[in-house]
């Protein structure tokens, strides 16, 4: 789920510009074409100002919706999570087995020509 978050937070962060460019580039093909046609360049008018809140609006609304639904994605991957994790607590556990603390007194099953006493080399007295 963290990777989705991401993935739309990136995606957010990638295509905002996009979105503001493409309202600025049509403001500039607009002031082009008037250019062109000799008009001076004048205030806004009243539809002009109304199409940029308009189009402001638009983007605030997008940005908004995108905020609400991973809000509600993460709300509903913490609840996920935590039933997953209280099921694994209510999971009774195989308790450990009790080892020798003592296993390196124990004889080697082996070879149990450890315990006896050690031959030397001397010759036996007569």
């Amino acid at each position: 789920m963290k990777n989705i978050t991401w993935l739309l937070l990136c995606c957010l962060f990638l295509f905002s510009p996009m979105l503001k460019q493409e309202a600025w580039s049509e403001k500039t093909v607009q002031q082009k074409e008037t250019q062109q046609k000799g008009k001076k360049q004048t205030e806004p008018t009243a539809a002009e100002i109304k199409k940029e809140k308009r189009e402001a609006r638009t983007i605030g609304t997008l940005l908004l919706g995108l905020i609400i639904f991973l809000g509600v994605v993460t709300i509903f991957f913490v609840i996920f999570w935590g039933k997953r994790m209280r099921r694994e607590i209510r999971q009774e556990r195989a308790s450990p087995t009790q080892r020798d603390e003592f296993w390196y007194l124990q004889p080697n099953e082996n070879n149990q020509e450890i315990d006896k006493e050690p031959t030397s080399n001397k010759p036996p007295e007569e």
